[in-house]
């Protein structure tokens, strides 16, 4: 939630604003959101791995479920631009890519639930595998898409950050306040 919101610097929105219709600056953007979210998303990362016995209250499955929610900050942050710049290249993708994921999960869930116990450790790795598979599609999909256009406009980081921090305020506001109902709930045992 918030560590995803921080360590994406408003790529989600920033990216598909500075990737005009014609994808001209598709490839500046990519360039440039994955350098700034990758740094980002190292400290984000750290944090979360350094913290995570903590959040967990030492419980050992559930720093397990930590750690491999933490790792997915790290994966999205070398796949995710490739997403934000397909929403403004071609959204009829980007759906295709999107609607993956939620297939993707239940397909893992249901193979996991067959094959061994499901637990939260388990739900966190089945969510993982859904969203890098989500975001590889992304990857081959918004490559394709850049390869298909030309022009020679670009975007810098800065252009990037001026839009991205702006919602990632906002963002990461909304996700601290829905990690921490989750964490409360989960505390007082509704596991919900």
């Amino acid at each position: 939630g918030a560590a995803r919101a921080l360590g994406q610097v408003g790529g989600g929105v920033a990216g598909p604003c500075c990737v005009d219709a014609s994808g001209s600056w598709a490839t500046g953007v990519v360039g440039n959101g994955r350098r700034l979210m990758v740094a980002t998303s190292f400290t984000m990362v750290v944090a979360g791995l350094l913290g995570s016995s903590f959040l967990a209250g030492g419980e050992r499955e559930l720093t397990f479920a930590y750690l491999v929610a933490f790792s997915g900050v790290g994966v999205n942050a070398v796949l995710a631009p490739y997403l934000y710049a397909l929403q403004a290249l071609s959204l009829f993708q980007w759906n295709l890519v999107r609607l993956s994921q939620p297939i993707l999960n239940l397909v893992a869930v249901i193979v996991w639930y067959l094959a061994a116990p499901f637990t939260v450790l388990a739900a966190s790795i089945c969510l993982l595998i859904s969203y890098t598979m989500q975001l590889l599609f992304a990857y081959a999909s918004g490559r394709r898409a850049m390869l298909e256009t030309t022009g020679t406009a670009s975007v810098t980081a800065g252009d990037l950050l001026s839009l991205g921090l702006k919602q990632a305020s906002s963002a990461a506001q909304q996700g601290l306040a829905g990690d921490l109902n989750r964490i409360v709930r989960y505390q007082v045992g509704e596991h919900a």
